[in-house]
């Protein structure tokens, strides 16, 4: 069985998409007649009706609705993979990559960065992130959310340990992490909208009786630790953040917490590109 050509699902699919038969054959910058012959060889090839009259007004019969959603499903993402193949084909020079992760770690690495092309910084979480990358959103994410059976091809950049930071007017004597958390426990607690898993495995791991209160919940890494160093509270933090002169930081055994593993995420097919490995490259040597 002969399938139709790609130039007459072209036609079909602009058809679907356009208000009428003249802003479709605006849009392939064809004329009206050609179009409508394009679309006429196209219903040929299937043995029932495409299409059908509403007035005046051509429109899809059942059948044809459901050729379009088909159609829609095989080549919503054939303009982006066309232009994603222009683009490679350039100079860098000429390049725009966006790429995504969080406001803190972006902010971090961006002074560091080497690219001769554009680049635009746009925040989002970690599987926000990843999930523009599948989505065309972004070129790069920069997450800690990496499905094992994700397309996207995976480079690992750093490895986030956890401290338990406090400020240091608080303790008169050195403790061990223990007696450091046992002894937070009426202390103003300052938690991250993301990481309370870290601070239960915490819980569990030395069995503490008492619920932790959260004086405050931030969604910046950085403010948070700022806060610790001003006696505002304390909490548990990646290692990832440097802390201030005011704040003592008692590191938390990875056996305790496991490190947190962050990755550049990007579609395996980009990494054909010289200067798109270069450009990763790059990213892991700002960590």
């Amino acid at each position: 069985m002969k399938t139709p050509p790609l130039y007459l699902i072209q036609s079909f699919l602009a058809f679907t998409q356009a208000k009428n038969i003249s802003e479709a054959a605006r849009s392939l910058q064809i004329s009206q007649p050609a179009l409508t012959l394009h679309l006429k060889n196209f219903e040929i090839f299937f043995a029932e009706q495409i299409f059908t009259t509403q007035g005046r007004r051509k429109i899809l019969t059942a059948f044809g609705e459901n050729v379009r959603d088909l159609l829609h499903k095989r080549f919503a993402n054939l303009d982006e993979d066309l232009k994603s193949l222009v683009d490679q084909s350039q100079k860098p020079e000429k390049i725009l990559v966006r790429i995504g992760g969080r406001s803190e770690i972006l902010n971090q690495i961006a002074p560091s960065i080497v690219f001769p092309g554009s680049l635009h910084f746009i925040f989002l979480d970690g599987a926000a992130a990843s999930q523009s990358v599948l989505d065309r959103k972004v070129e790069i994410a920069i997450s800690n959310h990496v499905a094992k059976s994700s397309p996207l091809h995976a480079k690992k950049l750093f490895q986030s340990n956890w401290n338990l930071i406090a400020p240091k007017k608080w303790f008169k004597k050195d403790l061990t992490l223990k007696a450091a958390f046992e002894f937070l426990g009426d202390k103003p607690l300052l938690t991250y909208k993301e990481a309370e898993t870290s601070l239960e495995l915490l819980i569990q791991y030395y069995g503490l009786k008492k619920p932790l209160q959260s004086h405050r919940t931030l969604s910046h890494w950085p403010s948070l630790i700022a806060m610790t160093d001003l006696e505002q509270g304390w909490a548990v933090a990646p290692d990832t953040f440097p802390v201030g002169s005011s704040t003592i930081s008692i590191p938390i055994a990875s056996s305790i917490i496991p490190p947190t593993q962050f990755f550049a995420l990007y579609r395996k097919e980009s990494s054909a590109q010289a200067w798109f490995k270069e450009l990763v490259q790059s990213i892991q040597r700002a960590f």
